[in-house]
């Protein structure tokens, strides 16, 4: 390990001298950084390197390369290249070039030995982007995808890559259908790979509007000048390719030919073959049925791509909700809200909506139907038309509720539209959907006198997923309006509340402190009592170090050195310790066990002893030695 580190290190010399003799960096700063760089190559020459080694060295030296352009450019400036004469004008040096040379050599390691990390690879792109760094991105590109040929985000990035870098709509193109015939059912590849063949027909759009504008002959693709070899993204066959001889692409392929000025651009011929294929690929999903028509609707010229789609939701998803939304909202397509006619579209969308409720009144289409409405109301500026489609809604909203169909989201949205009629339905709602927040909504409307009784109803009957807000909610009504409930009454609610909702102790604790805050008790003894009543080892790591800083409100954590007597700085102890065995991972609890040692407690052995069981048990020893560092640092 340590000839590696030295091979690492001695090729430096030249880069160092070079930074040095220009007076980007001064004597003591190059020792500086060859102590840093002799820190983290050894780091990253271990037996068994970490992540994390990698990515703190990359960072060093990306911060390092920033700062050498700063100076550069403060001692030299940015002159035009060839104007450079001599190192005094600033010419390209050795130093201009190694550190990110070195850069590109710590991924390529880093890649080596973690190249089954997506997130890595993402990392390196963004960088090669942002210090346009071509040849490395093709590069890296294909390497990355013969690794996760499965990973569409590849494919995808690689394609845009090629069409917005390179201009290389073929290459982008073929990326995009090798990727399909290895992920045939890959939504995201189908959308991009549509979504990229509809950028292409605007952009050839575009460019045939100028050329005829000046007479000039119109190609069928808008020509690029051809890529450099070395900065296109080249992928060998994969061996995922030969059990994909049906490909789902066929069909777009053996009509390239096309004449791309004419049909293609009327009819956006591509592109719905690309759905057609799709669709037949994943024939059961709408979502991404959904998602091909709102791409289509961003471009434009793409209406006939459009009434394709509407036919296929007809035949193949005529019942489900989503699907009856959006064919009824079609007649709404490209329509403004201030366009003359808009209001005979809006009533065309209507009546199809009534058909869809009256034939199939279930909530889902009551609740689509209402959807519609309500985004129609927010859309519209008109006086009129905000009066006609608020009384729609509220129509709609009755006649969902008499049949019983009315969701809970609907009962929400009726009361900003008129809280008076709403209430007097909540008894028999209630019933149907126990939610949370209609429970709530219920108990605000009534009188205070009556409110504790239906928070108590309310925590037993709402249901399961909405307890805890119930809970929450009634003990802060305990804390504002709850004056009449005694002492005891109020902390056994809490108790009850502590023993049900485990894992919202921590809120809990915090209240019943302001509780007893408010009402001017004594906050550490009523505290103690409260929580010794749960079972050691039942709360998470923050409720410990809540309850010590609601102990401690003077000090708030900061751990002022006032005197503690024995038995306080026992139970201390006692509730840091079962902060670190709730988790004893949790770096926070051990570096706040250590400061409270050392600060506080002033036994310096004891604090000794915490930072060992610390060091076997935090995830990130190096962190952590870092901020006990501090820690010592600061006293």
């Amino acid at each position: 390990m340590a000839d590696q580190v030295q091979y690492h290190l001695e090729k430096m010399v030249p880069e160092l001298e070079d930074l040095q003799e220009r007076g980007i960096f001064s004597e003591t700063e190059i020792k500086a950084i060859v102590k840093a760089r002799t820190a983290h190559e050894y780091r990253v020459h271990r037996i068994i390197p970490q992540k994390g080694d990698f990515l703190r060295y990359i960072s060093y030296e990306d911060n390092l390369e920033r700062l050498r352009r700063v100076r550069k450019k403060r001692l030299y400036g940015e002159k035009p290249k060839g104007d450079e004469k001599g190192k005094e004008g600033g010419l390209s040096s050795l130093s201009d070039y190694s550190i990110l040379r070195r850069l590109h050599g710590l991924y390529s390691r880093m890649l080596k030995k973690f190249g089954g990390d997506p997130a890595l690879w993402v990392q390196y792109f963004e960088w090669c982007k942002r210090t346009n760094s071509s040849k490395a991105l093709a590069k890296n590109f294909a390497r990355a995808i013969q690794l996760h040929p499965t990973n569409a985000s590849f494919w995808i990035m690689a394609a845009a890559y090629e069409f917005e870098k390179n201009s290389n709509m073929q290459s982008a193109r073929i990326l995009l259908q090798r990727g399909l015939r290895i992920n045939s059912e890959s939504r995201k590849l189908w959308l991009e790979y549509f979504r990229l063949e509809l950028l292409w027909i605007e952009k050839l759009r575009a460019r045939r509007k100028i050329l005829l504008a000046q007479g000039s002959q119109v190609h069928a693709e808008p020509l690029a000048p051809a890529p450099n070899a070395e900065e296109s993204v080249t992928i060998p066959a994969l061996e995922a390719e030969n059990d994909s001889n049906d490909s789902p692409v066929a069909e777009v392929e053996s009509k390239k030919e096309i004449n791309a000025t004419e049909q293609a651009l009327a009819e956006v011929v591509i592109p719905r073959i690309i759905y057609r294929n799709a669709i037949k690929t994943i024939p059961e999903d709408l979502t991404v049925r959904l998602e091909f028509l709102k791409i289509y609707r961003s471009f434009d010229g793409t209406q006939k791509g459009c009434e394709e789609v509407y036919e296929s939701l007809k035949e193949d998803f005529a019942r489900e909700p989503a699907a009856i939304g959006a064919l009824a909202a079609r007649h709404l397509d490209g329509i403004a809200v201030d366009d003359p006619s808009y209001p005979g579209a809006l009533k065309a969308a209507v009546v199809e909506f009534e058909e869809s409720v009256k034939t199939s009144p279930t909530p889902a289409i009551w609740e689509t139907y209402h959807s519609f409405l309500k985004g129609q109301l927010a859309a519209v500026d008109d006086k009129s038309l905000q009066t006609y489609l608020r009384k729609l809604l509220k129509h709609t909203l009755h006649r969902a509720h008499r049949t019983e169909a009315a969701t809970e989201h609907m009962y929400l949205c009726w009361k900003d539209i008129s809280l008076d009629e709403v209430g007097p339905l909540f008894g028999e709602t209630l019933q149907r959907i126990p939610s949370a927040q209609l429970w709530l909504l219920f108990i605000s409307m009534q009188k205070k006198a009556d409110q504790r009784s239906l928070f108590e109803k309310a925590v037993g009957e709402v249901e399961k997923s909405g307890r805890c807000e119930v809970w929450i909610a009634y003990l802060n009504w305990i804390n504002e309006c709850g004056q009449e409930l005694s002492d005891d009454d109020a902390a056994k609610v809490f108790l009850k509340a502590l023993h049900l909702l485990p894992e919202s102790a921590t809120s809990i604790v915090t209240l019943y402190h302001e509780h007893l805050s408010r009402r001017g008790l004594s906050t550490g003894d009523a505290l103690r009592k409260f929580y010794s009543t749960t079972v050691p080892y039942s709360h998470s790591s923050e409720f410990y170090l809540k309850c010590i800083e609601l102990e401690s409100p003077s000090r708030k954590r900061s751990h002022e050195s006032s005197a503690l007597d024995l038995k306080q700085l026992s139970h201390l102890r006692g509730l840091y310790d079962l902060a670190v065995r709730a988790d004893d991972r949790n770096k926070i609890a051990w570096l706040e066990y250590c400061k409270f040692e050392i600060k506080i407690a002033k036994d310096v052995q004891k604090a000794s002893q915490v930072y060992w069981r610390a060091q076997k048990s935090v995830k990130d020893t190096d962190d952590f030695e870092r901020e006990w560092q501090a820690i010592k640092d600061s006293l």
